[in-house]
């Protein structure tokens, strides 16, 4: 079922007073979407981020951000440390992360993201099929020269009916005026919205996307928190907005995004980073906040693993169930965890 062969994912188990809690680092192997990866993120988790959490008196989760605030950057890290204490709270309180962040719906429409072949009838195909599997947004990873025919293709394939996005994550430059013609060709090739064109930092280049082109220009790696949102929409450098809880350093931070977007009346969405069902859960909850207009890039499990860590989200008449237990609202299948897990670091806080 499951369509990745390998996943290197770094879990929290945080040990309270309250009880236990769980957290999700999504880092991934190689700083290739934003700097951080897999073994940074575990070396400033054990030298830098738990000493200061351990040391703070009077916890919960709306203080982490702050308590971790002398450290710069390392947003994924962070966002799972936050993650665990905010499940051990709410666990303790029996109250759902959902229903902390004010999230108004119980299911969420899935979106699925679909890798480009080398054929563009062949990328057409796989779009169908996860239409089929009942997704109601697909959504191509472009790149300059591997873009329209593949989404003109995906487009005739599919018909009007389901939704079509692109995502650049960055890889076309707005001092080349080869790419904006690019870009203007997809345009009118029947987007939902453009994703990313452009390096995380030009700003500016966005904000002139957002005058030429009649497609919606989101952003996703150009927004790391809320200062980041502030600028690109005073600038009007955004159309649409992604909340990744991860990216943005945790399910807080996404939902003062989500907020500010609100004030700007900004569409927003929530997408992932090929979690297990623990950063799922979480960003289930985020995606369920009232702003979030758009479909969400979270799709059912098996689409990535033949086995998660909790039980299995799955896809119903194209929607995700938004979690209602206590805290994440799920449960971590320790046995299949202790199968896999290839390394555990035991800190306390008095290690040192």
């Amino acid at each position: 079922l499951g369509t990745l062969t390998h996943k290197e994912a770094l879990i929290v188990r945080l040990r309270t007073d309250v009880g236990d809690g769980w957290g999700e680092c999504a880092a991934e192997p190689h700083p290739t979407y934003t700097e951080e990866f897999v073994a940074s993120a575990r070396l400033v988790l054990l030298d830098h981020l738990l000493p200061r959490l351990f040391a703070a008196t009077d916890l919960d989760g709306a203080a982490v951000a702050a308590t971790l605030g002398a450290v710069r950057g390392h947003r994924m890290a962070k966002a799972a440390l936050e993650m665990a204490v905010l499940d051990a709270e709410l666990r303790h309180g029996g109250r759902s992360l959902a229903e902390h962040l004010g999230a108004t719906r119980d299911r969420v429409v899935a979106g699925v993201v679909v890798e480009l072949a080398d054929d563009p009838a062949d990328t057409a195909a796989r779009a169908v099929a996860r239409r089929d599997e009942g997704y109601r947004r697909i959504k191509l990873k472009v790149t300059p020269g591997r873009d329209l025919a593949h989404v003109e293709a995906t487009r005739a394939a599919l018909g009007d009916a389901t939704a079509l996005w692109v995502d650049a994550n960055g890889t076309y430059d707005s001092a080349d005026e080869a790419h904006w013609d690019a870009l203007a060709a997809l345009d009118v090739a029947g987007l939902g919205l453009i994703e990313q064109p452009f390096a995380p930092g030009d700003v500016m280049g966005h904000a002139e996307a957002t005058r030429r082109l009649a497609t919606a220009v989101c952003l996703d790696e150009s927004i790391t928190g809320v200062d980041d949102a502030k600028v690109a929409l005073w600038l009007g450098a955004a159309d649409v907005v992604n909340l990744k809880p991860a990216r943005l350093g945790g399910v807080l931070v996404a939902k003062a995004v989500h907020d500010l977007a609100g004030v700007h009346r900004t569409p927003v969405w929530c997408g992932g980073m090929l979690d297990t069902g623990l950063g799922r859960a979480a960003n289930l909850a985020v995606a369920a906040l009232p702003g979030c207009t758009l479909p969400a890039d979270l799709s059912a499990s098996a689409r990535y693993f033949a086995t998660d860590l909790t039980e299995p989200f799955v896809l119903d008449d194209g929607c995700l169930a938004v979690p209602d237990g206590p805290g994440l609202g799920v449960e971590v299948d320790e046995g299949v965890l202790g199968q896999v897990s290839t390394g555990v670091d035991r800190v306390r806080p008095d290690a040192g």
